[in-house]
């Protein structure tokens, strides 16, 4: 995988840089994307004129709802592709317009993530950043996410800001805070009483149906977890807060310091991870949080 940072400042560069990325990915056989706003696509199809038939569109704004979506999003993509043929894939990508400091910090450090979840693709990552509405500190944060930078005439060299994945989100990840809201949850029973006291709670809380069904299956993978490497649950705890519905599970593990622990995409090569992948994939937040007397897994939704 190669994934480079172009950084520009009007439609000229764009075209000339991102143009040609794009032009050259079909010319050589590529299967080639762009993920941009509709204003970007319609320039860059202009400018590739019979060639941008050929480039397939993915709309930013519905690609990119949240970090751990679009990564799943993109490896099911890349191996799709790769299983229809493609050799190799060059994408051309821009996120959507963001509104927060806390916002672009969740993608700065998706950004970083990207080069461990999608490194055994074989695909070329060229990810614009436009001065016109992308803050000059995000583009200086962006280039410790991205090994590569796109320079003039196409040229990609070595970022000497680039910083390893797991540093950049860690430093990113604010410890998150003690919530006093939640109550205790029964722990006696088996795991179909378990997860029926739990219905219980969400459905006396006015959890919608389909936020139920998703909790209950994340929660099904953090406590087999909890079970399997934890040494078993020791607390339940469950609650509205700031309108959403969370649930605690605390364990007697050692926990682990990774901070990219169910971000990458599960392979047949790497079998563990995949439960806290597939609790990060339904639920909105997932927090893991290491304690002196075990690991506290986190869910919201």
């Amino acid at each position: 995988m190669e994934h480079a940072l172009f950084v520009y400042d009007d439609d000229a560069e764009l075209v000339g840089s991102a143009g040609s990325f794009l032009r050259h990915g079909v010319e050589r056989g590529s299967a080639t994307l762009m993920v941009v706003e509709d204003r970007k696509s319609e320039v860059l199809r202009e400018v590739l004129g019979a060639d941008g038939a050929r480039v397939q569109l993915i709309d930013c704004d519905t690609h990119y709802t949240r970090p751990e979506a679009a990564l799943a999003d993109y490896d099911a993509t890349l191996r799709r592709l790769t299983h229809q043929g493609a050799e190799s894939v060059c994408l051309f990508a821009e996120l959507p317009r963001l509104r927060t400091s806390a916002a672009y910090a969740r993608w700065v450090a998706y950004e970083a993530i990207v080069n461990r979840a999608l490194a055994h693709h074989p695909v070329s990552i060229v990810c614009g950043y436009d001065t016109r509405v992308v803050p000059d500190t995000v583009v200086e944060e962006m280039q410790r996410t991205h090994p590569c930078l796109l320079g003039d005439r196409n040229a990609i060299h070595e970022s000497p800001a680039y910083g390893e994945p797991a540093e950049v989100v860690r430093a990113l990840t604010p410890d998150p805070e003690p919530v006093a809201e939640l109550e205790p949850l029964a722990l006696e029973g088996d795991a179909f009483t378990l997860r029926r006291r739990l219905r219980e709670r969400m459905e006396a809380a006015s959890v919608p149906p389909a936020d139920v069904e998703e909790m209950l299956l994340a929660a099904d993978e953090a406590l087999a977890n909890a079970e399997r490497h934890g040494g078993g649950v020791t607390q339940l705890r469950a609650g509205c807060v700031d309108g959403q519905f969370v649930l605690e599970i605390s364990d007697r593990g050692r926990g682990f310091d990774d901070p990219l622990a169910g971000y990458l995409p599960p392979r047949p090569d790497r079998a563990y991870g995949v439960g806290l992948w597939v609790a990060r994939q339904v639920t909105r937040r997932l927090d893991v949080i290491p304690g002196p007397d075990g690991l506290t897994v986190r869910l919201w939704i």
